[in-house]
């Protein structure tokens, strides 16, 4: 499945649920109608390619149900500050997704603390930052995923450093071994 935004400005917002189930060879696709390398010109209008910052991204703002995308692919998005994905509240699973060449983060959780989350096996290519907004109490969540050629940072950034309870970090929860912390911390 591919989706194609023909507007700028244009959000997904999940407020009920949102399940794409893609696979490795056919992944589940949001982008600008510019990127003919997914799908081709579906635009009619020549060759063109995604550029950040076209459309604003898919976010959950107060989504009902769980969420999870697996083998899903945001490019292009980005735009009013919006992350590719951008997680404010709920139950989202993330798992063999690629978030590439957004005007902001790849990855956006806004400080969030209530849900659940898990990051597996996700990619975060050529973006502004990698991963950002993250509550030091969620980089547990994140399992073998991968950042490059991002501008600012290939790493998770982390806004929120209170930690009330235990918490390990191992290397697996990691971006190029590090974590940068935007505050103190606080345990």
């Amino acid at each position: 499945v591919v989706i194609k935004f023909t507007v700028v400005n244009t959000t997904v917002n999940v407020n009920g649920g949102l399940v794409c189930n893609g696979t490795a060879g056919n992944p589940v696709v949001f982008t600008s109608i510019a990127d003919d390398s997914i799908a081709g010109d579906s635009g009619k209008d020549g060759v063109t390619v995604v550029a950040p910052n076209f459309w604003n991204g898919v976010t959950f703002p107060t989504p009902a149900l769980p969420c999870a995308l697996t083998h899903a692919r945001v490019r292009g998005a980005g735009r009013n500050g919006i992350g590719g994905l951008d997680i404010q509240n709920g139950n989202v699973t993330l798992d063999q997704c690629i978030v590439d060449t957004c005007q902001v983060e790849g990855l956006d959780l806004n400080g969030v603390s209530g849900g659940t989350l898990s990051v597996t096996n996700c990619q975060f290519n050529s973006n502004n930052n990698a991963v950002d907004n993250v509550p030091l109490s969620r980089v547990p969540s994140f399992t073998n995923c991968t950042a490059t050629g991002n501008t600012l940072n290939d790493t998770i950034r982390t806004t929120s450093n209170t930690v009330s309870a235990n918490m390990s970090i191992t290397t697996a929860n990691l971006m190029s071994g590090v974590i940068i912390l935007a505050q103190s911390v606080t345990v």
